[in-house]
């Protein structure tokens, strides 16, 4: 049976505190009122880079994960352009974009440019939709295999995560962490709370982050680095445990980590709740 969970994201005092850290050459310093704009999201922009191809469930495939109860469809959403000046991108929960700081970046060894983020929907019969992937498209030549990062995945108690760059992180940590309250404060008055926000630092341009929520809510969430042919890094996707893996059509071998929950699955005795 499909899990009922309403998400309700909270941002933890304790986590937004500032932390004793040494200022970083951008000068991250506590206190600091940090002006953003707060886009809706997603977009409906069209013809995004994804190696996103949704596909529909085939009766006769066991998959990885149970296929939820009143799934009736899957989609891409465009939820924005993240700007990456280095191509160092960091990913961590809703609560700790407001001072990110301890975060590992993962050099992505791509141009200094903006690349898009996309979403993948699952929505159900009730109404009820849910955030299943996030890619973050790089290259357009398709994975062909997928690691797992530590570096890039997390744990979350607020319902969300988000992906920022190595200076946007920078950029946010110096500040006093209303810009993230502000974002929530958005959300909150949309008519249907949004599965993700783009939040755009004003100050420094092109600076952003894309803010979404995750799965089923709480939770420990992995992201995995799609490599291609050459071994280059094309894509990175994260996986909420809504959808199993291969209804995203996503290109190439599953990571590891689907692989481990299938081959659970198929043993004598495996569990067939949703993780």
């Amino acid at each position: 049976m499909r899990r009922r969970r309403i998400l309700v994201v909270i941002v933890l005092g304790a986590v937004l505190l500032p932390s004793a850290c040494s200022p970083s050459s951008l000068g991250r310093s506590a206190g600091l009122s940090l002006l953003a704009e707060n886009l809706p999201c997603p977009t409906g922009r069209t013809g995004v880079l994804t190696h996103f191809h949704p596909t529909d469930r085939d009766p006769e495939v066991v998959y990885d994960l149970d296929v939820p109860e009143g799934l009736s469809s899957s989609e891409e959403a465009h939820a924005g352009d993240l700007a990456l000046p280095s191509g160092r991108l960091e990913v961590a929960s809703g609560a700790e974009m407001g001072f990110p700081r301890g975060l590992t970046p993962v050099d992505l060894s791509v141009p200094g440019d903006r690349y898009p983020v996309t979403l993948l929907l699952a929505r159900f019969d009730d109404g009820d939709q849910r955030v299943a992937f996030v890619e973050l498209a790089v290259r357009p030549d398709p994975p062909v295999r997928w690691v797992e990062s530590r570096a890039l995945s997390f744990g979350t108690d607020g319902g969300d995560g988000g992906y920022i760059s190595e200076e946007g992180a920078d950029i946010a940590a110096g500040g006093n962490g209303q810009w993230l309250f502000d974002s929530l404060d958005y959300a909150k008055k949309q008519k249907a709370y949004p599965p993700c926000e783009l939040v755009v630092f004003t100050d420094h341009p092109p600076l952003n982050t894309v803010i979404f929520a995750t799965g089923w809510g709480d939770g420990r969430y992995p992201t995995v680095l799609g490599l291609d042919a050459d071994g280059r890094i094309s894509a990175v996707v994260t996986f909420t445990f809504v959808l199993p893996w291969r209804l995203a059509g996503l290109p190439g071998e599953p990571p590891q980590q689907v692989l481990d929950e299938e081959a659970r699955r198929e043993a004598p005795g495996g569990s067939t709740a949703s993780p």
